[in-house]
């Protein structure tokens, strides 16, 4: 199995894994995750380069929003 294979597959697996999560009382929703960390979807699927700034933008809110830790284990 090649390198993108693998993360096309650990992709698909995170969003069944939140797709089937229970709902906590977590402030953070699926969709927040979805809309922070859409921008690296084809850098993650590539595995080449930098990623774009958008991706790195997205991981900081995500970081920054994910302050608990019942919001940390929800996204």
């Amino acid at each position: 199995m090649n390198s993108s294979s693998v993360v096309v597959a650990a992709m698909a697996a995170l969003m069944m894994f939140l797709l089937l999560a229970p709902i906590s009382d977590a402030a953070i929703s699926c969709s927040d995750v979805m809309k922070d960390l859409r921008p690296c979807v084809n850098y993650l699927t590539s595995g080449t380069g930098k990623p774009p700034s958008a991706c790195c933008a997205g991981a900081s809110a995500l970081q920054s929003a994910a302050s608990s830790s019942a919001d940390k284990k929800a996204a």
